[in-house]
C-alpha cells in the first residue's frame, strides 16, 4: 500500500528545486564575473609589466651613458696631467742644459759622457713613473668596469624576479621606482667620489716625485759645476787630446708636410756600426768605433795601444712618426734617414706640441767627468778637532 506525499511536501520540494535552479544561475553569473574580472586583471598586470620593462631599459641606456662620460673625463684629465709631466720634465732638462752651458762653453766638450749617464738616469725614473701612472690608471677603468657590471647584474635579477611578484610589483611600483633611481644616484656619486679621490692622491704624487727629482737635479747640477770649475783648472792638459773630444756627426733637420729628413756625416769605414731609432719624440742615431795599434821593435821592445769610443747624438721631432716607414741610406760619408709622420694626428685635428719644440738639434750630457784621484777636492778639508 503506497502513501501519497501531502501537498504541502510537494509545494516545498518545488521551492526547493526552484532555489536551487536560482543558486545554480546566480553561480553561472558569478563563473562569468569572475572571468572578466580576471581578463581585466590580466590586461592591467600586462601593461604594468611593459611599463616597468620600458623604466629598466631607459635607466639602463642612461647609466651607460653617464659611465662613458666618466670615461671620457678621465681620459682627458689623464692626457692634460701627461702632458704637463712632459713640459714639466722638459722645462727641468732645458733649464739643467742652460746652468751646464753657462759654466763654461769651453769645456763643454769634456762633460758629455757623464751627463748622457744623468738624462739616462732621469728618463728611466720618468719612465718607472709613467708606468706607475698606467697601472693606477688600469686599475682605476677594471674598478669602473666592476661596478658597472655589479649594477647590471642589479638589473638583471630585478628583472628575473619581477614574473614571481607581478601582484606585488602593481602595488608598489611607482615606490619601487624611486629606491632605485636613489641607490643608483647614490652609487653613481660614490663612484665620482672614489675616482676623483684617487686620481687627485695620483696627481699629488707624480707632483711630489717631480718636485723632488727637480731638487735633486738643481743640487746635483751645483754641485758638478762647482767641482768641475775646480778640477778642470788643474787637468786642462786634457783638452789637447782627441780621445776625449766629442764627436760631431754634422747633423741636419729639414721638416716636409708628411716626413722629416735626417742627414749625417758617418765615415765609409764605420756606417757597419751606425743604428737610427726613434725613442719617443726623438730619433737617436747611435754607434761605436775601435782602434787598436801595436808596434815591434828590433830589440823585441812591443808597444799596444787600444781605444774604444761609443757615441749618441738625438734629434728632437715635433710631430709624432711613424717609426716602422723609418729609412735610411747612406751616400758615401753621408746618412739620409726619411721619417713618415704620423696620418691619425693630423685626421683627428688636435693640435700636437712637442715638449722641445723649438730646441733645436741637442747633444747630451749630463753628470760630471771622472778625474785621476790625486787632484784635490774643490771643498776645503775639514779641520780637525782640537
Amino acid at each position: 500500500m503506497s502513501v501519497k506525499p501531502s501537498a504541502s511536501v510537494t509545494e516545498s520540494y518545488r521551492q526547493q528545486q526552484l532555489a536551487e535552479k536560482e543558486a545554480r544561475k546566480r553561480i553561472e553569473q558569478l563563473q562569468e564575473n569572475i572571468k572578466r574580472t580576471e581578463e581585466d586583471l590580466q590586461g592591467k598586470l600586462e601593461q604594468v609589466k611593459d611599463h616597468y620593462e620600458k623604466q629598466i631599459a631607459s635607466e639602463a641606456v642612461k647609466s651607460e651613458s653617464y659611465l662613458d662620460e666618466l670615461r671620457g673625463r678621465a681620459a682627458e684629465q689623464q692626457l692634460t696631467a701627461a702632458n704637463e709631466i712632459r713640459h714639466n720634465a722638459q722645462s727641468l732638462q732645458r733649464r739643467g742644459e742652460k746652468d751646464i752651458h753657462q759654466v763654461d762653453e769651453a769645456y763643454k766638450e769634456k762633460v758629455s759622457d757623464a751627463d748622457s749617464r744623468g738624462r739616462k738616469q732621469l728618463r728611466e725614473t720618468m719612465e718607472q713613473y709613467q708606468q706607475r701612472r698606467d697601472y693606477e690608471t688600469r686599475n682605476q677603468e677594471q674598478e669602473l668596469s666592476v661596478r658597472q657590471a655589479q649594477h647590471q647584474l642589479r638589473v638583471e635579477n630585478s628583472h628575473e624576479t619581477q614574473a614571481s611578484q607581478i601582484e606585488k610589483i602593481q602595488r608598489d611600483n611607482s615606490r619601487e621606482i624611486g629606491r632605485l633611481q636613489k641607490q643608483y644616484q647614490d652609487s653613481v656619486e660614490k663612484a665620482e667620489k672614489n675616482f676623483d679621490s684617487q686620481f687627485q692622491q695620483s696627481t699629488d704624487k707624480g707632483q711630489s716625485t717631480l718636485d723632488r727629482i727637480q731638487s735633486n737635479a738643481a743640487e746635483r747640477i751645483q754641485d758638478i759645476r762647482a767641482d768641475t770649475a775646480y778640477k778642470l783648472a788643474a787637468y786642462s792638459s786634457r783638452q789637447s787630446d782627441p780621445f776625449y773630444r766629442m764627436l760631431d756627426l754634422n747633423v741636419g733637420l729639414s721638416e716636409h708636410p708628411d716626413s722629416f729628413v735626417i742627414t749625417a756625416t758617418i765615415p765609409q769605414h764605420e756606417q757597419e756600426h751606425v743604428s737610427v731609432n726613434v725613442r719617443g719624440n726623438e730619433l737617436v742615431i747611435s754607434g761605436r768605433r775601435s782602434n787598436q795599434e801595436t808596434l815591434n821593435s828590433n830589440d823585441g821592445h812591443k808597444q799596444q795601444t787600444s781605444s774604444y769610443q761609443y757615441y749618441m747624438e738625438a734629434v728632437p721631432l715635433d710631430f709624432p712618426v711613424d717609426e716602422r716607414g723609418l729609412q735610411r741610406a747612406f751616400q758615401g760619408d753621408r746618412l739620409v734617414i726619411h721619417v713618415p709622420k704620423k696620418e691619425f694626428t693630423r685626421a683627428r685635428d688636435v693640435p700636437y706640441q712637442s715638449p722641445t719644440k723649438n730646441a733645436g738639434i741637442e747633444k747630451l750630457r749630463a753628470e760630471k767627468p771622472q778625474f785621476p784621484p790625486n787632484i784635490p777636492d774643490y771643498r776645503e778639508p775639514k779641520k780637525p778637532k782640537a
